[in-house]
C-alpha cells in the first residue's frame, strides 16, 4: 500500500512538472515573441527508472508533432535528481541538436540509458552536455530543471542560424567520441554581448558628437550675433 501512495505522489509531480513547463512556455511565447519564435512542446516527464520509457516518449513525439520546434523532456534520474533534454527538429524532420542539461553539481555524464535509447529512435544524433544552472542540493533539482529548460530553449533560439556555432560543435564532436560540450555557444553569447555593448558605446559616442557640434555652432552664431550688434552701434 505504501509503494502506491508514493507511486500516485510520484506521477502527481510528474503531471504537474509538465503542465507548469507548458504553461511557462506559453507565457513566454506570449511575452518575448521574438525570443520564443519556434513552436515548443513539453512532453511529459520521463522516469528513468522505466525502462523504454523516453524511448517511447520520443516515437510518440515524431507522430505527433512534424516541422520546425523544439522540444522539451523533463527526466527524473532518481531521489528526486531531475535533469533535462532539448531536441532542436529542423523543418524537414532532421535533429539540429540534442542537449542533456543536469541541474546536480558534480553529474557530467551522459547516462548511459538515455544514450542508448536515443540511440534506438535517432542512431546518428549527437548529444552533447550543456551546463547551466547548478547546485548540490538535490531539493533544489527540480526547480533548476524547469528553469534550465526554459532557458535552453531561448538559447537554443537565439543560436538557430549561426553557422560558427555548428561548426564549433561538429568539431567538438569529433574530437569527443560523440559526446560533447557546448562550450561554443557561452562563447558565442558573450560575443554577442560585448557586440551590444559596443554597439551602445558607438551610439553614445556619436550621440555626445552631436551635441558637442550643436553647442560649437551655438556658440558661433552667439558670437556672430556679438559682432553684429556691435557694428550696428559704431554705425
Amino acid at each position: 500500500m505504501a509503494y502506491s501512495e508514493n507511486s500516485g505522489k510520484h506521477e502527481s509531480v510528474f503531471n504537474l512538472f509538465q503542465q507548469l513547463l507548458e504553461k511557462k512556455l506559453q507565457e513566454s511565447q506570449r511575452n518575448t515573441p521574438e525570443q520564443f519564435s519556434k513552436q515548443m512542446y513539453a512532453l511529459a516527464s520521463i522516469n528513468g527508472d522505466v525502462e523504454g520509457q523516453l524511448k517511447s516518449a520520443l516515437e510518440k513525439e515524431t507522430h505527433h508533432h512534424k516541422g520546425e520546434r523544439i522540444v522539451l523532456i523533463p527526466y527524473c534520474l532518481e531521489n528526486s535528481h531531475w535533469s533535462g533534454i532539448l531536441i532542436e527538429f529542423q523543418a524537414n524532420e532532421e535533429i539540429q541538436r540534442v542537449e542533456y542539461i543536469d541541474s546536480m553539481t558534480g553529474f557530467d555524464v551522459i547516462p548511459e540509458k538515455v544514450k542508448k535509447e536515443f540511440a534506438d529512435v535517432f542512431p546518428n544524433v549527437v548529444i552533447c552536455i550543456k551546463d547551466l544552472q547548478k547546485e548540490s542540493n538535490v531539493e533544489s533539482s527540480a526547480k533548476l530543471t524547469f528553469n534550465n529548460l526554459v532557458t535552453a530553449a531561448k538559447y537554443a533560439q537565439l543560436y538557430r542560424d549561426n553557422d560558427l556555432v555548428t561548426n564549433q560543435l561538429q568539431e567538438e564532436i569529433n574530437n569527443n567520441d560523440n559526446t560533447s560540450i557546448c562550450s561554443a555557444e557561452h562563447e558565442q553569447l558573450h560575443s554577442m554581448e560585448k557586440t551590444e555593448n559596443n554597439m551602445m558605446t558607438t551610439n553614445s559616442i556619436l550621440e555626445d558628437n552631436k551635441q558637442l557640434k550643436v553647442q560649437q555652432l551655438q556658440q558661433k552664431l552667439t558670437a556672430g550675433l556679438g559682432k553684429s550688434r556691435t557694428l550696428n552701434t559704431d554705425e
